[in-house]
């Protein structure tokens, strides 16, 4: 579309070209096409009319977002990468399962984008103001000359931060820019829209990349993994006591402090009949492993099995942690030169290290050498030291530590108030100068409403007849009856996964789709929609990206 003039003003699904996700949609409805299956339309229920106004006043976690004006932007893909000596290329900017290469690689994006803005200050400068989600999307307030595709190599040892690259063996690190057309974000993009195809997210994901600027960018203060979420480093910093949290000695992990943040359109709030753009902020505790020799978290775990047999050990620390040879290092040989070696005999005459456990077990590294070739290394346990920023999974977790986790989770409405002021408050949000660039407020108090109350029910006869309850009628949450024939004998339905080849491991394997599935009819009962087994389920690989994006 376009507004006075000349110029044009690129909204919605026209403000970008076709992406790799788009053009996997683009194929997926060609695939089910050819099938003869019809392509489900996500359209939400209509929103309820007006509802009666309680007598409850809440204070809400919400924090209303004033805009001086309409924001006019321009978008960026952005792709960080390097190369290795042998020609191998790393990733810098792709997506990571594991906690550890999923936070680092994000530092190291932000660490490139400090040396470009450094090295190019009339351009960064020029740009009006950069907003990047350390991932792949960046936008700036006004454009960057030349407005097309932009490369920058650098030298690892001229990076900020060039000492944490080493261990990389880079070349060179180079960072790319590709930009879309300007566009214009308007107040008016958020509004709801049923057909969630056509629902605008370009002003939601910008204040959502904007209100994490100064978590991104100031370093040592936070660790985050996504523009959402994201824990401090040093919670006394912004208030919290010791005993907000607690550390878990019987395996060295303790209970980190942070949040979830997002942005949505409040209906009902001023100003604005629309709604309300806001930034909503829940505080998070999450359990996290302590940056620790691994062999210490070991002996840890392993308090109260001193007189274990070594069979028996393994056996427990494979409840926890994975990856443990059944062998210690007098055990274990490797051929070294055709000749079997002890792994404690070799780490002796390789490195000069003598071994003293041998009453631990192995670690299991598996890599692939320069043939790709996959090959399996083994590493003692006192010689590791367990990597920082990795949160506990359940399965890590006693039942004794989950209680008391919980606990320290579950406190009364004025303390986790309290404690969500004071998350808000580590996210920079009123003294940001990346706000203020955008000219964008963010109200220090948050929403404060009346509670409304649902409407009486109806009762709607098989004729289709209406009548209203009495005053008297009221809800059963706990209950939610449907009739049976919604989905499942009336209509089929089917689930398919569209996947590429150079995806990796981020496409689901049969088993967690069938539990993926399992778990979704059970949501749908829960609400009262019962749901048969699906009449097909495939997961489908795609082959044609590069065809599809040529066009």
């Amino acid at each position: 579309m376009s507004k006075g003039g000349d110029e044009s003003i690129a909204s919605g699904p026209a403000l970008s070209s076709l992406r790799p996700a788009n053009v996997l949609e683009i194929q997926a409805r060609e695939y089910l096409k050819e099938k003869e299956i019809e392509f489900g339309l996500p359209i939400m229920a209509e929103r309820k009319g007006p509802v009666r106004e309680g007598d409850v006043d809440l204070t809400t976690n919400i924090y209303p977002l004033i805009f001086q004006s309409n924001i006019r932007v321009c978008r960026y893909d952005v792709k960080v990468s390097g190369t290795k000596r042998n020609g191998r290329i790393v990733e810098f900017t792709k997506k990571f399962k594991d906690d550890f290469t999923k936070t680092e690689r994000r530092f190291r994006t932000r660490d490139v984008l400090v040396t470009f803005m450094n090295k190019h200050k009339d351009m960064a400068k020029a740009a009006g103001c950069i907003y990047n989600d350390l991932q792949s999307i960046m936008y700036s307030l006004t454009p960057m000359s030349p407005q097309n595709h932009i490369q920058f190599s650098f030298n690892p040892s001229e990076l900020h931060n060039a000492k944490e690259f080493e261990r990389f063996k880079l070349d060179s690190i180079t960072l790319e820019f590709n930009p879309t057309n300007p566009f214009q974000l308007s107040l008016e993009q958020i509004q709801g829209q049923r057909d969630l195809v056509y629902a605008n997210r370009d002003l939601a994901q910008f204040l959502d990349i904007a209100t994490s600027q100064d978590v991104f960018f100031r370093e040592g203060e936070h660790v985050h993994f996504s523009t959402s979420n994201s824990y401090m480093y040093s919670p006394e910093m912004f208030g919290f006591k010791s005993d907000d949290t607690i550390s878990f000695e019987d395996n060295l992990t303790y209970l980190g402090i942070g949040c979830d943040k997002a942005i949505h359109n409040v209906q009902g709030g001023k100003p604005g009949s629309g709604g309300l753009q806001s930034v909503v902020v829940q505080p998070k505790k999450t359990p996290f492993h302590a940056d620790d020799l691994l062999v210490n978290k070991v002996d840890a775990m392993l308090s109260s099995m001193q007189r274990a047999s070594f069979d028996a050990k393994v056996a427990y620390l494979d409840k926890y942690l994975k990856g443990f040879a059944r062998e210690s290092a007098s055990q274990k040989e490797i051929s070294i030169n055709g000749q079997p070696t002890s792994v404690a005999t070799y780490f002796n005459q390789k490195y000069g290290v003598s071994l003293s456990r041998m009453d631990l077990p192995l670690v299991i590294s598996s890599t692939t050498d320069k043939d790709g070739k996959k090959q399996q290394n083994y590493y003692p346990i006192e010689v590791l030291q367990v990597c920082d920023n990795q949160r506990v999974k359940t399965n890590q977790l006693t039942s004794q530590m989950t209680q008391l986790a919980i606990r320290k989770c579950a406190v009364p409405p004025a303390i986790l108030r309290a404690q969500m002021e004071k998350v808000a408050k580590s996210l920079h949000l009123w003294d940001s100068d990346y706000l203020n660039a955008a000219r964008i407020q963010v109200l220090n108090k948050p929403l404060e409403l009346r509670a409304n109350e649902l409407n009486h029910p109806e009762l709607q006869t098989g004729d289709g007849s209406v009548y209203p309850m009495k005053d008297t009628a009221g809800w059963r949450m706990n209950k939610v009856l449907s009739p049976q024939a919604l989905v499942g004998k009336q209509y089929g339905w089917a689930s398919f996964v569209f996947w590429t080849k150079n995806s990796g491991h981020g496409c689901l394997t049969q088993n967690e789709m069938d539990d993926f599935l399992r778990r979704y009819q059970q949501q749908a009962n829960f609400r009262g929609i019962r749901l048969e087994n699906p009449e097909r389920k495939e997961i489908v690989t795609l082959n044609k990206l590069v065809f599809l994006i040529q066009l």
